[in-house]
């Protein structure tokens, strides 16, 4: 794990510079600058959800996604129980308290990807569950073998060891002035939103996949 902390506050170094000099690759600032109205979009609306809001939210989610979004199920009894688990993961505290037969169940009805499930999962409660997307499993896999993360990225139970493993960098010594204020710092000021703990390694990891 240390050495893998070392790497990331390398990359998390080179990313800051980036974003300070203007060289983030356009799909790359686009993507740091979109982010704020799609945690906007959530925020403005009411505590509970409703089968409107998951609808149009899980579509525009999708926009960060090269496939098209479809729903495995249009049976009211399984929109509505997604809805349940949807409103539930929204008051969530931790993750660790989640069953993960339901966020299988979601997974399974919101086109069977657990990275789609994860992006709308982020942006109703983003200071809990983090974005897993298929560039950031490859990067652990060649980085950090010893993660016990598995080969495949479509898995409930490797995306939860990736929650896992956030909240572990989170707890290291020094992190928070090593490499997650520098990084919060340098979004706010230029793209003028806050990011959590959590937020801050899911760019590392992101940006520094390619």
């Amino acid at each position: 794990m240390e050495k893998f902390i070392i790497q990331l506050s390398s990359c998390s170094n080179r990313i800051i510079d980036q974003i300070a000099n203007n060289t983030l690759s356009d799909e790359d600032a686009s993507y740091l600058f979109s982010y704020k109205y799609f945690l906007k979009f959530w925020e403005d609306k009411p505590k509970k959800l409703s089968l409107k809001d998951l609808v149009i939210g899980v579509h525009f989610v999708y926009g960060w996604m090269p496939t098209i979004f479809h729903f495995k199920s249009l049976e009211t009894t399984k929109l509505e129980e997604a809805l349940t688990i949807i409103n539930k993961y929204k008051d969530s505290e931790s993750i660790e308290t989640e069953e993960p037969e339901d966020l299988e169940k979601l997974k399974e009805l919101l086109n069977n990807s657990i990275i789609g499930t994860s992006k709308l999962l982020h942006f109703i409660n983003p200071d809990k569950y983090a974005i897993w997307d298929s560039r950031v499993h490859a990067f652990i896999r060649k980085n950090y073998e010893d993660s016990g993360i598995g080969y495949e990225p479509n898995n409930t139970k490797n995306y939860l060891k990736y929650i896992q493993l956030l909240n572990e960098i989170k707890s290291y010594p020094n992190f928070k002035t090593d490499f997650y204020k520098p990084l919060k710092d340098a979004i706010k000021e230029k793209y003028n939103y806050k990011i959590s703990q959590l937020r801050a390694i899911e760019m590392i990891l992101f940006l520094s996949s390619k």
